[in-house]
């Protein structure tokens, strides 16, 4: 197990300017890295944070489901764009702390040279297991962990790692357009949710926003034969024009993770950019009102990927999803 510390970055990154501070100037980060699960939770004993800011950067599940490569760089986007926000009154920074990143170079640097799928899927076991304990540590010691960046085929070793540090299956909401509940045919970015279902790490699962063309059959059998499993469809929801999110969330209980897929955008750069979805306005209401309504175990914001001439779409996009998160966080405190 390995963290990357992102402090160099954030030095490097955080553009100063006379008479204001940026938030990389202030943000409490972890400055060294850290090789061992006993040095992650004396660490994090140490924290009176609430939130920790994690990163992936891996787009080994999305190419391992024949999706297109960049989500290794969300994280990467994410930080440039969040640390030259405005240290204000409105940011208390010393209930964040980032932690970095986990370390996936190796595996992502083997990868280049890989095209077979089955080789992929083989890789992303081993993110898997690099991933799933760290969430675990995170969530063991009541913090919530923040995950930024790489494919859907992280959501296993969120809830996975989430589900041990309770010591219970737990619910988990996805804003999707898909419900990435294919067949366990090898790990990837289009099964994870099917794969800690099956594994009792998850038992509940909803999809706000599906996609009716972009679910085979199979999935959608799934969802309607088991009463654990649900969705509110995008297609449903322009024809009858209901965004009664408010009573999609009655499903769950008090407590639950949350994924958010970026394809869920309209035009947003992801691994399967879509022309139509949610706005971006839309979509940082629905953050609010889960974080007003429920006690969130974990937040992933995957899937983004940032092109070179449209960087601040998926950068700007998710520092706003964050400091959206974290500003209700402080107001409800």
């Amino acid at each position: 197990m390995q963290i990357q510390s992102s402090y160099k970055k954030v030095l490097a990154y955080t553009n100063q300017r006379e008479g204001e501070i940026k938030l990389g100037q202030v943000l409490p980060c972890q400055r060294e890295a850290i090789s061992f699960l006993d040095d992650l939770s004396g660490i994090l004993n140490k924290l009176s944070t609430d939130y920790i800011i994690l990163g992936i950067s891996e787009d080994i599940g999305v190419r391992a489901n024949y999706g297109l490569a960049g989500t290794a760089k969300s994280y990467d986007t994410f930080l440039r764009y969040f640390v030259n926000i405005q240290k204000n009154k409105l940011i208390e920074e010393n209930r964040i702390f980032l932690l970095g990143e986990i370390y996936l170079d190796d595996l992502q640097n083997t990868s280049e040279d890989i095209d077979d799928v089955g080789s992929l899927r083989e890789l992303c076991n081993q993110i898997d297991a690099r991933v799933y304990p760290i969430i675990k540590e995170i969530v063991k010691h009541g913090k919530i962990p923040i995950i930024i960046g790489g494919g859907h085929n992280n959501s296993y070793g969120n809830i996975k790692g989430c589900s041990l540090a309770l010591n219970r299956p737990v619910e988990v909401l996805n804003i999707d357009p898909h419900a990435d509940f294919r067949a366990e045919e090898g790990r990837h970015s289009g099964n994870g949710f099917r794969y800690a279902y099956n594994q009792s790490y998850m038992n509940k699962y909803g999809v706000w926003g599906l996609h009716e063309n972009y679910n085979n059959h199979t999935i959608l059998d799934s969802f309607t034969n088991d009463k654990n499993l649900f969705y509110q469809s995008l297609d449903y929801i322009l024809r009858t024009k209901n965004r009664d999110f408010k009573s999609f969330l009655s499903h769950f209980s008090d407590e639950l993770g949350i994924e958010l897929d970026l394809d869920c955008i309209k035009n947003m750069p992801s691994s399967a950019m879509s022309p139509i979805g949610f706005t971006e306005e839309e979509v940082l209401e629905f953050l609010l009102q889960v974080s007003s309504s429920k006690k969130v175990l974990y937040y992933h914001l995957a899937e983004g990927s940032p092109q070179s001439e449209n960087t601040y779409k998926v950068g700007k996009f998710l520092t706003y999803a964050v400091t959206t998160i974290l500003r209700n966080s402080f107001n409800k405190g």
